[in-house]
């Protein structure tokens, strides 16, 4: 069965011109093919990072909630004068708030990272530059987590992961 050399399509036996894309016919017998989309794999260490974020997720979210009724529960176990107690009150809802925010970002970047979006990347090492100035100001304990940010680091900018976030 013949096919137009120009888009691919079948053409009757005795056609002298495409009848789809008008292309004189030049008759071969495979059709033409366009090519597909190479489907790069997703590296295994982003889905460890994504993993990581989603366990930093679920750990911040439970810390987050005990913060945020920690003051019913300790009002009655510590002695503070009764004026203080709003302002108590409040600072532990911020707190709590912000540390569950934070935590929701987790998981939005893990389901980033797992979609290979590039804004994921991004994100992951703004976070990693962020960890390593935390790091710094908790030294000598920080050390660690400068370690494991600069690792983080040194992984996204290899040649294979950004490819993975088209970040060529």
């Amino acid at each position: 069965m013949p096919y137009c050399s120009s888009c691919g399509k079948q053409l009757p036996e005795d056609a002298k011109f495409c009848p789809s894309c008008g292309a004189s016919v030049q008759l071969t017998m495979v059709p033409t093919t366009l090519p597909t989309p190479t489907i790069t794999q997703r590296p295994s260490g982003i889905t460890i990072l994504a993993g990581l974020e989603i366990v930093e997720g679920f750990i911040g979210s439970i810390i987050g909630i005990i913060v945020l009724f920690s003051y019913s529960i300790l009002k009655g176990l510590i002695p503070v004068p009764a004026t203080y107690l709003p302002l108590i009150q409040a600072v532990l809802t911020v707190i709590g708030s912000i540390v569950i925010f934070i935590s929701l970002v987790n998981f939005i970047i893990a389901y980033g990272l797992l979609k290979g979006t590039s804004w994921a990347w991004t994100v992951s090492l703004v976070f990693a530059v962020i960890g390593i100035l935390r790091g710094l100001g908790t030294l000598p304990m920080g050390i660690l987590t400068i370690i494991i940010q600069v690792l983080i680091i040194y992984y996204l900018t290899r040649d294979s992961v950004r490819s993975f976030f088209e970040k060529d």
